[in-house]
């Protein structure tokens, strides 16, 4: 239902309906995923929707999986050097609760452990959970 309502969205005059209903939807599940985000058809929620946050300015790359109560934002403090949104590698898994925040990029082959906050890079190949101080490569 989210990408189809995403594709029908940009359908000239029939679109502001289908972007109208998508905000609802959205609304329903708690999340904001603004239409402006390019998300591949080869991203999965497992559980839906449900609580997940992505910022317009966010990248996505192919084949992520995206777990519930996810927060993948930008950082809007003028001047920070964190200023900016993530950039998301390619076949990565974003856990429960994970909040991937400012300009950072997270690296292929990337999983992301439940509730991990993550304002650094991390390199490809990485597994970052919490209680960690360093990151688990492959």
């Amino acid at each position: 239902m989210f990408f189809l309502l995403r594709e029908f969205s940009a359908i000239p005059v029939i679109g502001l309906f289908f972007s109208y209903f998508y905000r609802i939807y959205n609304l329903l599940y708690g999340a904001s995923i603004p239409l402006e985000v390019d998300i591949p058809k080869s991203t999965r929620f497992p559980h839906g929707i449900h609580g997940i946050f992505i910022s317009k300015n966010a990248i996505i790359g192919e084949r992520i999986t995206i777990y519930h109560q996810v927060t993948i934002g930008s950082n809007q403090t003028k001047g920070h050097k964190m200023f900016g949104a993530p950039k998301i590698g390619d076949d990565c898994l974003i856990g429960v609760g994970a909040k991937i925040i400012g300009n950072i990029i997270v690296g292929n082959n990337t999983n992301l452990g439940s509730n991990v906050s993550v304002a650094r890079d991390v390199p490809n190949n990485t597994t970052v959970v919490i209680g960690e101080h360093h990151f688990i490569t492959r």
